[in-house]
C-alpha cells in the first residue's frame, strides 16, 4: 500500500487524479519519481493547475490555470483552507486579523452600492483589462477574470472582445 499525495499518477494511457491523500494499491513499473507529476509552476503557482492559499491569508487564494494565476477570495467571514482547498468559517482570531472590506489594490466597494447582478456588483480592477472586482452583498470582495481574448468593459460591466474595450485592444 502506497500513500499518494496530491498529484497526477499515470497508469499506461489512463490518468488517475487523486485528492489530498489516497490509499492506492499498485506496483509501479518504474521508480515512483517517474510516475508523480513534479511541481512545474512558478511564483504564486507551485503547480500549473490548482488552488493555493495566498501567503497573506484573510480568505485570499490563487486559482492556477495552466500556470496563469487568478487571484480569488472567499466570502466575508471565511478563510481558505490550503489543505482541503475549500473556504471554511474563519476563527475569531482570523476574523479579527483580517479586514474583508478592500482588495490588495486598495479598492473599496461603494457605500451606496447597488447589485445589478442579484448578489454582486462589478467594477474595473485597477491596472488590469482582464480582471474585475465583484462586491458581494455580504460586504466581501472577490476578483473575477475574463477568458483569453476578452477584457472587462466598464461600460457593460461584462467581459467583451478585447478589441472592443477602449485601452485594452493592444494589451496581451
Amino acid at each position: 500500500m502506497m500513500k499518494i499525495w496530491t498529484g497526477i499518477i499515470f497508469f499506461s494511457n489512463l490518468a488517475a487524479v487523486f485528492g489530498d491523500e489516497s490509499d492506492v494499491s499498485f506496483t509501479p513499473a518504474k521508480p515512483w519519481s517517474q510516475h508523480a507529476e513534479s511541481p512545474k509552476g512558478k511564483g504564486k503557482c507551485p503547480r500549473l493547475n490548482g488552488l493555493h492559499k495566498a501567503p497573506k491569508g484573510c480568505g485570499n487564494f490563487y486559482k492556477c490555470e495552466n500556470g496563469t494565476v487568478v487571484p480569488d477570495k472567499c466570502a466575508g467571514g471565511y478563510e481558505f483552507d490550503g489543505h482541503t482547498k475549500l473556504c471554511r468559517l474563519a476563527t475569531p482570531q482570523e476574523r479579527e486579523k483580517c479586514s474583508h472590506s478592500s482588495t490588495s489594490s486598495g479598492f473599496k466597494c461603494p457605500a451606496n452600492n447597488v447589485f445589478p447582478f442579484g448578489d454582486h456588483s462589478r467594477h474595473p480592477y485597477p491596472g488590469s483589462c482582464s480582471l474585475f472586482i465583484m462586491c458581494l452583498r455580504d460586504g466581501s470582495i472577490k476578483v473575477g477574470s475574463c477568458s483569453a481574448g476578452s477584457a472587462y468593459s466598464p461600460a457593460t460591466h461584462n467581459c467583451e472582445l478585447k478589441a472592443t474595450v477602449p485601452g485594452c485592444s493592444q494589451i496581451s
